[in-house]
């Protein structure tokens, strides 16, 4: 049975999850945070107990947060299609506060949108995480379904990132992977093989296990906190990317940043092949 443009709205949850400080600096380490050099500038987000330091959320933190990878996913509810035709197209986060050390919320997943792309299905997906004190952060995760388009439905709504800005950016930025890395963010929850294991790796077409798509988010994110946002990683509001590429364990991510007031745009490249593209990042 194809996919069911009918099942918008369906939805699960509400899930309850927790996490600590423990799991802010795991994840930290996991999409590449350091000492980095002698002023230990990401410390705030690696130690809990350095002197005049704070520990701090990475906001990429969210997407391994609210439940999102151990609930039961709603596109269970939208047709018994190939879930091997299925590839994470975008992911948009909103941070309606900044992301506390340590907290509790409970999460609906809902099925937002199902959109014709003609060569495939855009199927967007909305986690809404709330705490004690209301809405903490909103994640619409674009899942891109190929050969289940051309049903007849409406192609959805413009990126919100708009086109890929013209001329060279204010500033690039470059960050190298480790081998292990997928072996590290994998212990943040997700535990597809296609990142640890390499018989299924060269079964998906890949001489490897490749980066998890939101590994290298948590990259570019680093690199956009520390030369966009000078480090205080409480100024994001919004960031949203479009996934283009997979990148290999021990590349070099570099990110290429095109200032503006409070709208930043940015891409993400792997010797200058696109990997994450036409980002956009909303600043408080």
């Amino acid at each position: 049975m194809p996919i069911d443009p009918t099942a918008v709205g369906a939805s699960v949850g509400p899930v309850v999850s927790s996490w600590d400080t423990r799991d802010c600096m795991l994840y930290a380490l996991s999409v590449g945070a350091c000492m980095d050099d002698a002023t230990g500038r990401e410390l705030q987000f690696v130690t809990e107990n350095t002197r005049h330091l704070e520990l701090v959320a990475l906001p990429t933190m969210c997407t391994v947060l609210g439940g999102v990878l151990s609930a039961p996913s709603p596109l269970a509810q939208i047709g018994d299609y190939d879930r091997r035709k299925s590839v994470h197209g975008s992911v948009e986060l909103e941070l309606h506060r900044p992301l506390p050390t340590a907290g509790t919320v409970e999460s609906t997943i809902t099925v937002e949108g199902i959109h014709d792309k003609r060569s495939g299905a855009l199927v967007m997906l909305r986690i809404d995480a709330i705490d004690a004190s209301g809405p903490l952060f909103t994640i619409r995760n674009g899942i891109f379904v190929r050969g289940e388009g051309g049903f007849g439905g409406a192609p959805g709504p413009r990126w919100a990132g708009g086109d890929h800005p013209e001329g060279a950016p204010g500033v690039a930025v470059s960050m190298t992977t480790r081998f292990e890395q997928p072996l590290l963010y994998r212990l943040n929850g997700d535990r597809n093989p296609l990142h640890s294991d390499p018989a299924v790796a060269v079964a998906a077409g890949f001489e490897r296990p490749i980066m998890h798509g939101l590994c290298t988010l948590g990259f570019v994110g680093r690199a956009l906190i520390g030369y966009a946002c000078d480090g205080e990683a409480d100024r994001v509001a919004k960031l949203g990317v479009r996934f283009s590429n997979p990148v290999m364990p021990g590349d070099t991510i570099e990110t290429r940043i095109w200032p503006g007031a409070d709208d930043l745009r940015f891409a993400a490249f792997v010797d200058d092949r696109p990997v994450l593209a036409e980002g956009y990042l909303t600043l408080r």
